[in-house]
């Protein structure tokens, strides 16, 4: 998957399955995904127009240690 990034680097983790409903609900070949902070859910949004907002929950990451 090819994507550019803008903003600082942020380690977040999604349930594959979420992520993957609302690619394909979203019927179009590009979207923004909006990515705050590790806690905060990530909206899935189109690249022009307000045609869909999706949301989609982060899950917590077990750290190595």
């Amino acid at each position: 998957v090819s994507a550019v990034c803008d903003g600082p680097e942020v380690v977040i983790g999604f349930n594959n399955r979420y992520l993957l409903d609302a690619l394909r609900a979203a019927g179009c070949d590009e979207v923004l995904l909006q990515i705050n902070s590790p806690l905060s859910p990530m909206k899935v949004v189109p690249t022009a127009g307000d045609s869909f907002v999706f949301l989609v929950l982060p899950v917590r990451l077990k750290t190595e240690g």
